[in-house]
């Protein structure tokens, strides 16, 4: 027997024949014909197309597009749970597509939505696509108090109330009522505002919109870290954001991206690509059944 043979998989090298190289059949009493990177390589392809065919039947099932934006590329879609409890049920995305595929999961709790969507409800309690039909941008619509702009660092009286990234996002809502029931946080309204003030300011730093897909409103933009986390960033954003001012925007390691670009690169293992710009995007059609916008906001 030879000590070498060439690998039949995409590889196609020449190796030595052995444990290191190739997989034994002992039902063939003979060496695998590809190799074990080879072998491997074809595994993950395999698992990766299972893993996204029980996504798409799960988006599918939960509405098919999300329901509040209507997008409709599966690689920017996820699971919503509609009236929270999301991190209390302790399901991975993996687990929960499964749950949901396999009937072991009722759905009628849940729907699609896309990152944004998701996200923007998640950090600040609502999403700015709500406020899309509202005409009167002048006053706040929940108490109808008049808006008056902030100063990002300086000093604002009380009646300066309305947010820059709130106005920049086009939603017509007061700081006091943002912290109503359904927002993130349970803190004060000096409090809110400086968080708020902070993301504005390195959201201004890093050029105000997604690098990638060119998104303007400031609800749907995030930090993106180009290499991947670093030590305390991925526990406390607000340590970040200091890190970031404090060093005057540095571009190495960090760019501004919208939630659906930021997630659908990092949740979909698509090897730091964007679903914007593959070849092959996945677009579902919405399922009318599930597919249940419940954009109606209660304060």
């Amino acid at each position: 027997m030879s000590n070498y043979r060439v690998c039949t998989g995409p590889c196609g090298l020449k190796k030595e024949t052995n444990k290191k190289s190739f997989y034994w059949s002992e039902r063939d009493n003979n060496w695998y014909a590809i190799c074990i990177l080879c072998f491997r390589d074809r595994d993950n392809k395999t698992s990766k197309i299972k893993r996204l065919e029980t996504k798409k039947q799960a988006i599918n099932i939960c509405g098919g597009v999300c329901g509040c934006c209507v997008e409709n590329i599966l690689d920017f879609l996820t699971i919503d749970h509609i009236n929270g409890g999301g991190r209390a049920e302790g399901l991975s995305s993996m687990d929960m597509h499964k749950a949901i595929f396999n009937g072991a999961r009722d759905a009628k709790d849940l729907r699609s939505l896309c990152y944004n969507c998701n996200c923007s409800r998640g950090m600040y309690g609502f999403c700015p696509h709500e406020f899309a039909d509202i005409s009167d941008k002048n006053n706040c619509f929940v108490c109808g108090n008049i808006l008056i702009e902030r100063i990002i660092g300086k000093k604002n009286p009380k009646t300066n109330n309305y947010h820059p990234l709130f106005k920049r996002s086009g939603i017509n809502i007061c700081l006091g009522c943002s912290l109503k029931p359904g927002a993130k946080g349970n803190y004060s309204l000096e409090n809110r505002s400086t968080r708020l003030s902070l993301k504005t300011k390195v959201i201004n730093g890093y050029g105000g919109k997604c690098e990638c897909c060119d998104e303007p409103n400031y609800m749907f933009l995030t930090i993106d870290h180009i290499n991947g986390h670093m030590g305390v960033e991925k526990q406390n954003p607000r340590a970040l954001y200091l890190q970031l001012a404090r060093n005057n925007f540095p571009r190495d390691n960090f760019r501004l991206l919208c939630y659906n670009c930021n997630c659908g690169r990092g949740h979909n293992g698509s090897d730091g690509v964007c679903p914007h710009k593959k070849e092959n995007i996945i677009r579902l059609m919405p399922n009318s059944i599930n597919n249940v916008s419940a954009n109606i906001l209660t304060f």
